[in-house]
């Protein structure tokens, strides 16, 4: 399971429009993620500050609960409701929870939320990326109020929270030997990893992939298999990981977006993965691109549901 996979609440879809019985249950015991655009409340052991109500009021009147929180769904196994609330518009709440009751401190969702356990990583990505969506429209969709409008009458005019598609790939070379990977300028020295890019519309997964590789190393690929995917809340993407066969192996970069790439035998990237290639470092153990890159390695890949 990649890192920000794993949440295990009910989201209870069926249930959002209850606000009231929602508010009710909220106050009696609901659980808080506080973020603060994409930061979140960590406390002094790396983990989740987790809040009640009660720490959030006064500062937190019902009026704010009702239009900065989001409701991410009931712990069936204990019978709590978990919320996320954005305080970026209430610095009285902002200070009260780092400098007054010393909850915690607001770090960066990069590169904290790495070293969480599942769970909280997954909520935390849930609640990001759902607060993100908040803050510039609101709640889990949106409807045209205008009765004369079609939506009333079908889905086609709903507007749901974003989440967009992007593909990354381990590109093998046509031998099997080597796998191509890239890097970006700004990334530290010697740091490389897998293709990826946004997916266009009208596009699937393997033109995608296709598509992304040759513009960015002048590769041709043929065969394309999925492997696994992961949620990222940068602040709303899913990463669609792929294994690629290459038909040529001549590199060119050719639009700029990569400022190397290269092909890398198995025995370099054990040794990256080990710690022990100094001209080669990999991207971190959480991500999507570390896990695709190490089953390359450790061999024979295998497309999986």
């Amino acid at each position: 399971m990649s890192h920000f996979a794993g949440n295990t609440l009910d989201r209870q879809s069926a249930r959002r429009s209850k606000v009231a019985e929602l508010a009710a249950e909220r106050r009696k015991q609901g659980r808080f993620l506080a973020v603060s655009g994409l930061r979140f409340l960590q406390n002094e052991h790396g983990r989740v500050a987790w809040l009640e109500q009660a720490d959030l009021e006064p500062e937190a009147t019902e009026a704010f609960l009702a239009e900065h929180t989001v409701y991410l769904g009931m712990d069936d196994n204990i019978g709590r409701p978990y919320w996320a609330v954005d305080v970026t518009k209430n610095a009285d709440l902002f200070a009260k929870l780092e400098q007054v009751i010393k909850a915690g401190t607001f770090v960066d969702l990069r590169p904290a939320a790495f070293t969480l356990p599942t769970f909280e990583a997954a909520l935390v990505a849930q609640g990001c990326s759902l607060l993100d969506w908040h803050a510039r429209y609101s709640g889990y969709k949106r409807v045209c109020t205008n009765t004369a409008c079609a939506s009333h009458k079908s889905v086609q005019n709903y507007s749901y929270p974003r989440t967009d598609a992007a593909i990354i790939t381990v590109v093998t070379s046509p031998d099997g030997q080597r796998a191509l990977l890239g890097r970006q300028k700004r990334w530290p020295p010697k740091m490389y990893s897998c293709v990826a890019g946004f997916m266009e519309p009208g596009e699937s997964i393997e033109e995608a992939c296709r598509r992304e590789v040759h513009e960015e190393t002048g590769v041709r690929v043929g065969a394309v298999a999925y492997h696994s995917s992961q949620p990222w809340p940068f602040p709303s993407q899913l990463m669609i990981g792929c294994f690629a066969e290459a038909t040529s192996d001549t590199i060119t970069l050719v639009d700029g977006e990569l400022e190397d790439a290269k092909w890398f035998s198995r025995e370099e990237i054990r040794d990256a993965i080990a710690g022990r290639n100094g001209e080669l470092k990999l991207a971190s153990g959480a991500s999507i691109s570390f896990a695709l890159i190490r089953a390359w390695a450790e061999g024979p890949i295998k497309a999986r549901i």
